[in-house]
Parts: structure tokens; C-alpha cells; sequence
């Protein structure tokens, strides 16, 4: 992650920073914070460079509807096994960004060593954070079938999926 000196004064209350990591996941920093991807961050400094007395303001947030979902997310494996290429991956596919997670209130919630937060939920991404929704949904499967296999009822979770898109 880059900070990048947008012409901050006393007066600051928050940081932008700009990202060049994956654009589908959030990251926690130890202080408010607008994390903008390279064309958006250009923006923001034209704008700080343009004024003598560079404002902003925080609005409330928008609801956007994802058109896009379900896509893998960029962190994902989604290519050949690389030992057994006849092995497609990933073979179940689950939410895995930004999922509300428990937390240790005494492990800072970021990588940064100043961060003294403490936290009892936080938003994480990760491909194993896709694990607890399909063993939810395999325990259902099994739930309604108690005689199936594993395998059974892996197989049926990677055929029977249906486009819930209206």
C-alpha cells in the first residue's frame, strides 16, 4: 500500500491512500481512510493541485447493484490443478469477499504495527472464508439425503446450481 501526500494540513481528519492490490477487497487501516485505485487517486490529487484550499466532504454511501455477480474473486485459484492439470479449479465456488468474520479483540484488525484497535467483528477476504458457506450448505444436502457420500453430495453441489438472477 502507498500513501500518497494529497497536501495534508493540521486539519486533516483521514487519509487517502491509493492501492495497487485486488479492487474486490476491503482492507482495514488503523485510521479513517478512502483506499482509491490509480485512476480515482489521479483524480483526487488533480483536484488538490487545481485549488489553493482543497475541500471534500463524506456523503452518505449509494446502494449499486453488482451486475457482474457471481464472479471469482481475483484472489481465487481459477485455473488447472498445477500438479494434476486434469483437475479443473475451483471445483465449489462461495462468497469469499468481505465476509463478517468474529475477531480476537486482541489481535489488531490490520498489518500495521501502530494499529491498537480492538475489535469483535471485521470484514475478511479469503478463499477460505467460501468454506463455511458450502459446508452450511453441504450439512443441509446431507441434512436431506443422510444415506449420500461426500462425494455424492459434492457432486450435486457442482450440477445443480440454478442462476437466481431476476
Amino acid at each position: 500500500m502507498e500513501f500518497t501526500n494529497l497536501g495534508v494540513t493540521t486539519d486533516a481528519v483521514g487519509v487517502v491512500v491509493s492501492c495497487h492490490l485486488a479492487e474486490d477487497t476491503s482492507f482495514v487501516v488503523p485510521l479513517p481512510a478512502s483506499i482509491l485505485n490509480n485512476n480515482d487517486i489521479g483524480l483526487v490529487h488533480s483536484y488538490f493541485t487545481s485549488t489553493k484550499i482543497p475541500k471534500a466532504s463524506i456523503l452518505g454511501s449509494e446502494i449499486v447493484r453488482n451486475l457482474d455477480a457471481p464472479v471469482v474473486a481475483t484472489f481465487s485459484l481459477k485455473e488447472p490443478n498445477v500438479i494434476i492439470p486434469e483437475i479443473l479449479k475451483p471445483g465449489i465456488t462461495a462468497p469469499g469477499v468481505d465476509i463478517l468474520v468474529a475477531y480476537s479483540p486482541t489481535a489488531p484488525p490490520s498489518d500495521e504495527p501502530c494499529d491498537r484497535m480492538a475489535i469483535k467483528f471485521n470484514l475478511m477476504s479469503r478463499t477460505s472464508m467460501a468454506c463455511p458457506h458450502v459446508a452450511g450448505v453441504a450439512a443441509y444436502v446431507k441434512s436431506l439425503h443422510p444415506d449420500w457420500s461426500p462425494l455424492a453430495i459434492k457432486s450435486a453441489l457442482m450440477t445443480t446450481g440454478k442462476n437466481l438472477n431476476p
